[in-house]
């Protein structure tokens, strides 16, 4: 059973050196890249190749399997690999990911394209999430990870609608690549080396396992009750007649608010735990998805995304850091 030693000096300064909190953010910018802006994704797999919403959450979920397998390797052997070689090779994967999306009508490339994004992106989530994990407040450190989310979505709906207007749905895929060019200096940058692991020390806190099952059902709800959502959140808009200019005014609207979930998060970890404030705001979340999913006007739209957002940001650093 492996565990971070918080009583290595040597371990504590690295993680929570102000390079490596800022290579941690640069990893979850790059990893959450293609979450953040899926609407976008959804909307323009649909729009290039002509497809079914269906269809195209199936190519989605390609990806996130994929996500999801490079995540639990490399989770596996994160206190054994040096994580800036490792960072940078998901950068170049995310790189290719999506410039195969750009310049190929191929299907069959772009496919790969979506596979070779997972990869990459799984792989960068697992490092960053890995680091924050071993910092000496966890919590604080996952709340600054989602809070820098919610900064990323900001300025990539800012930019997105002029770029729609001109290029049309590919230009997700150039905002996702820009975002991991911009990315790969920083990474560069990085410290080198490997997490401090130790298999037993009397310095290290007893790990209680019989919580994290249940931990893992909460964190899947939360992430299907959201994500299905919100990868269908344009759509959903122009189902009920919403205009583009209006959609992604509701996706601005959201992400500015949602930055307010980290915050509260961590506010709430001092003052009551985990406990109290994880029933209470769940119970707000399954609310607000039933009115998103159920829309049938502005309003109810604009509600219903916002206040589920805010939920998901607060509830997922709380999770990860539990």
């Amino acid at each position: 059973m492996t565990s971070i030693r918080k009583s290595d000096d040597q371990s504590v300064a690295l993680l929570d050196s102000p390079r490596s909190v800022l290579a941690m953010v640069v990893c979850i910018v790059i990893g959450e890249g293609s979450l953040i802006s899926m609407p976008f994704v959804v909307g323009g797999i649909v729009e290039r190749y002509d497809l079914a919403e269906g269809t195209a959450g199936i190519v989605t979920s390609l990806q996130f399997i994929t996500m999801g397998l490079a995540s639990i390797i490399i989770l596996n052997i994160v206190h054994r690999i040096d994580r800036r070689r490792w960072v940078l090779v998901a950068g170049v994967l995310i790189l290719l990911g999506h410039g195969l999306a750009i310049v190929s009508s191929n299907w069959t490339l772009f496919l790969i394209g979506r596979v070779l994004t997972g990869l990459g992106e799984g792989t960068a989530l697992s490092i960053g999430n890995a680091t924050a994990a071993g910092s000496a407040r966890p919590q604080k450190a996952f709340s600054i990870l989602a809070f820098t989310m919610a900064i990323t979505a900001i300025t990539i709906y800012l930019f997105m609608p002029s770029l729609a207007k001109e290029i049309g749905a590919v230009a997700v895929f150039y905002v996702l690549t820009g975002l991991a060019a911009l990315a790969l200096p920083f990474l560069i940058a990085m410290p080198g080396g490997r997490l401090h692991s130790t298999e037993s020390s009397s310095q290290t806190e007893k790990v209680v396992w019989w919580p994290f099952p249940r931990l893992l059902v909460g964190i899947a709800c939360m992430f299907i009750g959201i994500n299905a959502l919100w990868a269908y959140s344009e759509r959903i808009g122009f189902s009920i007649g919403l205009d583009i200019d209006t959609i992604v005014s509701a996706f601005l609207a959201t992400v500015i608010f949602s930055s307010l979930g980290p915050v509260l998060a961590n506010f709430t970890e001092k003052k009551w735990g985990y406990r109290t404030p994880i029933l209470i705001v769940t119970l707000v979340a399954g609310t607000a998805n039933f009115v998103l999913a159920t829309a049938s006007f502005k309003l109810v739209f604009f509600a219903g995304i916002i206040v589920a957002n805010i939920t998901f940001l607060f509830l997922m650093p709380t999770y990860r850091a539990l």
